[in-house]
């Protein structure tokens, strides 16, 4: 039995694999000439474009495996737009997480989320001293530089921050609903900020 087509666009996907989905847009349907495409794009790499076709009223969207396997891991910058006879609007604006092909990825491979990244970094005490002090970016989005001495009060909270994380989302953690009262990014990184003091 084949697996149903999600219905809304997606958060993570992995490179080597067949993306599908399926939009019903009720003003912009595909029996009305409306087309649907997505634009993917992200710094150093290729832009990507991807189209779709009608099916009925609904817009469908089919990449091949063998076209995502060239796709670069990260996190993509993902728009879709509506358009017919010179109009254009924007329908969707998300970012898009490409994982890694587990099955081509090379021997350092590293399947850990970003925040696992930084959470295991504080962990191993690579911040004993102001000059092995390291700055990260929590999603991409705020840079923050971590105090030189955790105590285990602090290092048991980051902990629980991440635990939550993984628990719900073990390879992407863009939502923030992952953690209890997390709503936004800025809530994530505050959230953050308690943890390690």
């Amino acid at each position: 039995m084949a697996a149903s087509t999600p219905t809304k666009e997606p958060e993570t996907l992995v490179a080597g694999d067949t993306w599908k989905w399926e939009r019903s847009l009720s003003d912009y349907p595909a029996s009305d000439s409306w087309s649907l495409t997505y634009y993917l794009r992200k710094s150093g790499s290729s832009a990507i474009t991807i189209t779709s076709s009608a099916n009925v009223d609904a817009h469908l969207v089919t990449v091949a495996a063998a076209t995502t396997a060239s796709y670069t891991p990260g996190t993509w910058d993902f728009r879709g737009y509506v358009t017919k006879s010179g109009e254009r609007y924007e329908v969707f604006n998300g970012i898009l997480e490409v994982e890694t092909n587990p099955a081509t990825a090379a021997s350092s491979y590293d399947p850990r989320t970003h925040a696992e990244k930084v959470i295991d970094a504080i962990a191993a005490g690579r911040f004993s001293s102001p000059a092995q002090q390291k700055r990260f970016s929590i999603f991409q989005s705020r840079a923050i530089r971590f105090p030189r001495y955790l105590t285990p009060i602090c290092l048991r909270s980051a902990h629980v921050t991440a635990s939550r994380l993984s628990a719900k989302k073990p390879r992407n953690v863009s939502r923030w609903d992952a953690v209890p009262g997390v709503e936004s990014s800025q809530d994530f990184n505050e959230t953050i900020f308690d943890a390690i003091g």
